[in-house]
This record gives C-alpha cells, structure tokens and sequence, in this order.
C-alpha cells in the first residue's frame, strides 16, 4: 500500500495549496517561449501550485532550447504540451481553463498573437483564449531596445485592448527582465482569483503619526503598521484598486497600494481629504495609530540633554476620522483600541462607532500593537459582533468579508 501511495504522488501534489487557497480549483496555461527567462518558469510554476492552481505548462520550440520537458513535468504534474497533435490539446485545455499565463514573452510571441498569427501551441492558445473570453496575463521580456520598438508598443498596446492584462517587466541592465515570481503570483491570484473586490475603490490609513518635540526627536507610538498592509494586501488580490496614507512603519505595502507618505496627523488629514476630494471611493478604512496630542511649541534644533524636569506642553491634535465623516458619507471603517478586552471592549467600541457615525468598527486590544498576531471583534451597525483569533492576514480577510457583503 506505502509503494502504491508513493507511485501515485507526484511532487508537485505535495506543496499544493501549501501557502493559501487563493487559486484553489483553478486551471491555468503557462506558456512558455524561447527567452533565457524561461529558467525562472520552474519557480513560478510551482509557487501558483503552492496557492492551490492546477498548472498545465505550454512550450514553443525555442523553450524547447532553454528548459527540458521534464523540468516542467516535474514543477507542475503535467506533461507539458509543445506540439500539435490529434488531441487538439493546444483548444480543448484552454477552452476549459481559467485562463493563461505567458511569462516569458518575447517579442517574437508578442507579434504573433497580436497579429491573429497561430504557428505554435503558445500562440495558438493565445488566440483561443482570446477568443474564448479566457483571461490572459502576459509578461514582455527582452532587451530594452526590442521593447521600446514602437512596433513592440504598438502590439503590446493592441494586446491590451484585446483585454490581455500586460504586468510590467523589471528594467535593469537595459534590458526588460521577467517581473519578480511574487509580481507574477500577486497578478495571478487579482486577475483568476475570487475577484468580489473587482473594481472597487479603497482608501486605507495606516501607520503610526508622529509629532515633533525638536528637529531630532518626535512623540509617537509602536504602530508597526502591519494591520494596513494586510487590509492592502488582501484587497488588493480580491481586485480592489488601493490608496493608503502611510506615515510610520516597519512594512512596505507599496506592492499592493498607491502609498501617500505622511508624519503628523495634520499631514494624514490633509493628504486624506485631498484624495477624498479626487476620488470616489468605496470604502475608507481608518487603521492608522493617530496621535491623540501633539507638542504644543516644537523646539528648534535639538533640547540639550541633561535638563532636570523637562516639561513638555501638550494640546489635541484633530480628528482625523471625525474630519473625513464630515466630507465622506460612504462605508467607513474604523478601529478602536483599548486595554480592556470582552463586553467592556465591545462596548467602547460600539460608542466610538455611533459617535463618529462609522458603519463598521473593528475593537482590538492594545496588545495588538507590532505584534503578528491579536484578536478582535468586528462590529456591523445593526449587526453581531464577530470575535476572529489568529494571523493579522486572516483578521484582514475576515474584515473584508464583511466589507464585501456591505458595498
């Protein structure tokens, strides 16, 4: 029985669905052609395994020169298809996939598909994905020069308006090289993944402010800022197009947002109702550590060391939240922290929420602070609190599960 188990496992069953269940249940094309990029297709393939995808590698003959068959055989499970036969592989795989992946893609591809060319499995499939109304995500890759071609443009640009999705290349060397397997696999699970985000429009704040004492040393708190890159993160691969005014964190969420870097709380008020007053958004979701105090004169340069009962005068800094509700009358977002934990959290959370005329409000405690993981509840006006326990990324999905529901 262990030898006949052994027989039947293939080592790409072994990782998959390992990382997440984002591309669970998904059938996708990666094509491959004849760029030395096509190295990194072993890698790629097999992280789209780790997020759940059943991957089905296609090959042109100048893959064929670079990688083997067997190495995609071994990444993804599947014999890889790089010939026409009488099993029409090339239609019948595609027409009952989710759609392709063409990463690298030459030049020489680029040209073919946009041109209604079909000499090769890749391209073929290409055109019938098209044509089938399969998604399509393509990443150029060759010398700088080739790319900058206004033919090349000019097919890329045809190919977008064909509804292929284009992820950028990353230019160094002068030359385009294939993005970074985490750019490819973000793209992948935006475009084939669950999608109920699709189109909407999310403003974040998140980050700690921070107000200046001198020129060298400020009042702030230990927000890590990891809640708002979480939020940003998973919006962002269920299709929201994200904004977030940033000021103080040990995360980048620059991959999933458009981020608008801010220190004091003056700057996140205005940076946040100028964006309000350019855009339409969906939703606003306030997780920032706002400052509740600021000092009251800033000293300039720096306060000498060594003065014996240093006072500093303190006054309220604005209210950011209340400032946005007078301006903004979508689904609005707000966290509430405090020390206390159960009914007693619930409680101040719920009064903050009617007090500011939020929608939904997410009660956590001030352990929650640069830590991975916490617990909180999620507050709907109208509704039961929601208690979730684990990983800052499962508290970002849950939040988004009950934003979803409420656009």
């Amino acid at each position: 029985m262990i030898n006949e188990v052994i027989q039947m496992t293939h080592p790409s069953d072994l990782i998959k669905g390992s990382k997440g269940r984002d591309l669970e249940g998904k059938k996708i094309i990666y094509c491959i052609t004849g760029s030395i990029a096509s190295v990194e297709s072993v890698k790629i393939i097999r992280e789209l395994i780790r997020y759940g995808a059943d991957v089905i590698p296609f090959m042109t003959k100048g893959a064929l020169r670079v990688i083997t068959p067997e190495a995609l055989h071994f990444a993804s499970g599947h014999e890889p298809v790089y010939k026409f036969s009488g099993e029409t592989e090339h239609i019948k795989y595609v027409k009952y996939s989710d759609g392709v992946i063409i990463a690298p893609a030459t030049a020489n591809i680029i040209g073919k598909i946009a041109n209604g060319i079909a000499d090769d499995v890749v391209s073929t499939a290409a055109l019938v994905a098209i044509g089938s109304n399969r998604k399509i995500l393509l990443a150029p890759v060759m010398d700088i020069t080739m790319l900058r071609n206004p033919v090349v443009q000019e097919n890329l640009k045809k190919l977008e308006r064909l509804g292929v999705r284009i992820i950028s290349p990353k230019i160094e060397e002068d030359k385009a090289k294939i993005p970074d397997k985490e750019d490819i696999i973000k793209e992948a699970i935006r475009t084939f993944g669950k999608g109920d985000l699709k189109g909407r429009h999310i403003l974040i704040l998140s980050g700690a402010t921070a107000e200046h004492i001198d020129d060298v040393r400020v009042l702030t708190n230990l927000s890590s800022g990891k809640m708002g890159y979480w939020i940003a993160k998973r919006a962002y691969l269920r299709g929201a197009d994200v904004d977030m005014v940033y000021a103080l964190g040990t995360v980048d969420p620059s991959r999933y947002a458009n981020v608008y870097r801010v220190t004091t709380v003056k700057d996140m008020l205005n940076t946040s109702l100028e964006l309000l007053s350019k855009n339409d958004y969906d939703v606003v979701i306030s997780v920032a550590a706002i400052s509740d105090y600021r000092p009251k004169r800033i000293v300039k340069g720096k306060i000498p060391s060594g003065i014996k009962d240093l006072k500093i005068e303190l006054e309220p800094t604005p209210k950011v939240v209340e400032e946005i509700r007078k301006v903004y009358d979508g689904l609005l977002v707000i966290f509430k922290t405090e020390p206390t934990t159960g009914e007693s959290l619930i409680n101040k959370a719920k009064r903050r929420m009617e007090d500011i005329g939020a929608d939904i409000v997410v009660a956590n405690p001030i352990t929650a602070f640069s830590a991975d993981s916490t617990e909180v509840y999620i507050i709907k006006r109208g509704e039961e609190p929601i208690y979730v326990k684990g990983p800052k990324s499962m508290i970002a999905e849950e939040l988004l599960n009950v934003v979803s529901k409420s656009l």
